[in-house]
């Protein structure tokens, strides 16, 4: 349901997405060239998207983007241990605005 302030939820797809990467300025992207840059390391889990330019959210916690960059089970201890320091590191910066 939405309140009166909500904006209608599009179901359509979305042809350009803004993406933003800590502090730096957002541009739009194709938002069919997500996976492929995810794919080639241009884009990282701790980037975030957004359709509005409002509401933003991080690619590895995005419903269809999250598997991308799930840690294979045979990485190595040290591989996992960057990717939870820096899911460590995003939720504090989140915590302290």
């Amino acid at each position: 349901m939405n309140s009166e302030n909500d904006k209608p939820v599009s179901i359509q797809p979305l042809q350009t997405v803004w993406v933003r990467r800590g502090d730096a300025p957002t541009r739009q992207i194709p938002a069919k060239m997500l996976i492929p840059n995810i794919k080639i390391g241009k884009l990282y889990g701790s980037d975030e998207i957004s359709g509005d330019g409002l509401r933003w959210v991080r690619l590895d916690r995005h419903s269809q983007l999250a598997h991308y960059f799930l840690v294979e089970e045979d990485s190595s201890p040290i591989e996992k241990s960057k990717v939870q320091l820096g899911e460590l590191a995003d939720m504090l910066k989140e915590i302290n605005g």
